[in-house]
């Protein structure tokens, strides 16, 4: 018996790659990462979770094998269709891959995408990636993509099995960990059609999972959907808790074990095999937590059927039939076609890290191709030393998380020392157009008119500006000293820009402004500014601004509001 394929002559079997051996993994990270930024050495340090297995991802060989077992699964059913396969990160490229099926003639493909849910980089870039391959091939056949799978019977089946099994080797009682990747909450809040799709499918499918389980059982249990592989800068938001940490909250409510599931996980890659079979589980032993990891579907025959039955469900659509759409859960049967709205990439002008190096590089190069003797201190790139005695210290952008979330307060600073004086400093608010200039005893000046810091001299009546660091303990310092402060001053702001805080006491926005760790390219021109303007600066107990601690104030406030500073003790850690 032949099942009609129509109007199909392939099928496409689309994932994300990953290196097969220890030179393809800093060339396979810089493919995942283009355009983001990130430096080598960053990758090297993502690439010691490769070479710890070898140097190679298991992601290739799973996908072999899938291939082999969903022919196996088409040809039981009749289903006459050639399988070709193709990855977004490494060999076989897609574009690649699609090259060769326009050679073999293929006019129309069903896309089988190793990913289940909604999401920006689990669907909408995989389409993406899908049109940029078909503009750079000629006669690129017509490509559609599957329905997201993860609420159908056969995904949710195969976790309910490999659940039971492994709460089978746990003690009673024990919780279950709903494991998926995490990612920017920016991004969960714009996936599907009505946004927030990735966590509430997961959660559905969770639901599914654990009611059959206790079915089965007859026993209520803890359940909890967690995250791993967490990525970016630390100052961007994504999913938690991460997995990590929830181990040890179950630790400490005494739970007697834990069945990790990785729900949001087709097959047992690298972030199944290291962050939850490596560093989870070195997590659980040192918690003494008894723990045992679910199965991923992989090659689970319910698992692999069900993509068989998905493009046998698909082809029928396309001919104009209504076949049967089988899901479980609540969210019913997923849609064949996103809308063109549907799971946007999050809003970033550019990558801010190579928007940073950029401006730096343009920056340095014109000072240094007018002054090729001067030293350079930038906050991007390598140090340069001159012979001349003068240094320019250069934030090309100060607020770069302002920036990265279209939040109009950001600055380029760049201050110019003489024998390690500062002599001149320059800030400018680019959204704003607002520049910022001070020379040594020559005055402050905005936009070319004198500014000078206010005249309040009651310390709660002051207005206060401060910053944060990305650091988890130092943060929770900061914030205890705002509690201690907020009582006795008018308010305190975030603003978010180091420079601009300073510059804003020196033109009387605000009447003190107070930072730990704020580095030279951050205050070097914004201290001059506010000191020039009449501001006292300094550090604590008589030390200079530095790193440690950068005070300015209205010089009537500045000793008031150093004490008051100094007694919540802020350097402690």
């Amino acid at each position: 018996m032949r099942v009609d394929p129509s109007p199909y002559d392939a099928v496409l079997l689309l994932s994300f790659g990953g290196p097969e051996k220890p030179e393809d993994v800093l060339p396979f990270l810089q493919n995942v990462t283009r355009g983001r930024g990130i430096p080598d050495e960053r990758l090297k340090e993502v690439g010691e979770h490769y070479y710890a297995f070898g140097g190679k991802s298991p992601i290739n060989d799973q996908n072999r094998a899938l291939l082999t077992a969903l022919r196996e699964s088409f040809d039981q059913l009749g289903l006459d269709l050639p399988i070709y396969w193709g990855n977004r990160n490494w060999a076989p490229y897609l574009t690649d891959t699609m090259r060769q099926m326009a050679d073999d003639g293929i006019r129309r493909a069903v896309v089988i995408v190793t990913s289940a849910y909604p999401s920006y980089s689990g669907c909408r870039q995989y389409r993406e990636n899908l049109e940029d391959a078909a503009k750079q091939v000629p006669n690129a056949p017509r490509i559609d993509k599957l329905r997201h799978y993860a609420n159908h019977p056969g995904f949710v089946g195969s976790f309910v099995e490999s659940t039971a099994k492994a709460l089978s080797e746990l003690p009673a009682g024990s919780a279950i960990a709903y494991v998926t990747h995490s990612i920017p909450t920016a991004m969960n809040a714009t996936s599907g059609p009505d946004g927030n799709a990735y966590v509430d499918w997961h959660l559905d499918v969770a639901a599914e999972i654990t009611a059959e389980i206790e079915r089965r059982t007859g026993q209520a249990r803890r359940t909890d959907l967690v995250y791993c592989s967490r990525s970016g800068p630390p100052q961007v938001p994504w999913l938690e808790p991460d997995v990590n940490h929830h181990l040890d909250v179950l630790a400490a409510d005494g739970v007697p074990g834990v069945a990790v599931v990785p729900i949001g996980f087709v097959s047992d890659h690298m972030e199944v095999i290291y962050d939850l079979d490596t560093e989870a589980a070195q997590t659980a032993e040192k918690l003494r937590l008894p723990m045992a990891r679910a199965a991923t579907p992989g090659t689970d025959p319910a698992f692999v059927n069900m993509l068989r039955d998905l493009v046998v469900e698909r082809a029928a659509a396309e001919r104009g039939e209504e076949p049967a759409r089988p899901c479980v859960g609540k969210l019913g049967p997923a849609w064949d076609d996103c809308r063109h709205d549907c799971c946007p990439p999050l809003r970033r002008p550019a990558p801010s890290t190579a928007v940073d190096r950029e401006s730096e590089e343009l920056i340095r190069a014109r000072i240094l191709q007018a002054r090729p003797d001067d030293s350079f201190l930038g906050e991007e790139g390598d140090d340069v030393l001159g012979t001349s005695g003068v240094r320019w210290v250069v934030d090309p952008i100060d607020g770069t998380v302002n920036y990265l979330y279209d939040i109009p307060t950001y600055a380029v600073s760049i201050a110019v020392e003489y024998d390690g004086e500062t002599v001149a400093g320059v800030v400018v608010d680019a959204p704003k157009g607002e520049v910022f200039t001070a020379t040594k005893g020559g005055g402050a000046f905005l936009d070319g008119k004198p500014i000078q810091v206010s005249d309040c001299t009651d310390l709660s009546k002051a207005l206060v500006g401060t910053g944060f660091g990305y650091d988890p303990v130092r943060r929770e310092v900061q914030a205890e000293v705002v509690q201690q402060l907020i009582t006795k001053v008018r308010d305190i702001r975030r603003i978010g820009v180091g420079a601009i805080d300073l510059c804003y006491v020196g033109c009387g926005r605000l009447d003190a402004v107070y930072e730990r760790g704020l580095n030279p390219w951050d205050y070097g021109a914004g201290v001059l500014i506010a000191a020039e303007a009449g501001a006292t600066v300094g550090g604590l107990n008589g030390a200079p601004v530095s790193p440690e601690m950068s005070i300015a104030a209205a010089p009537a406030l500045f000793g008031p509001f150093h004490d008051l500073l100094a007694d919540t003790d802020p350097l402690r850690e």
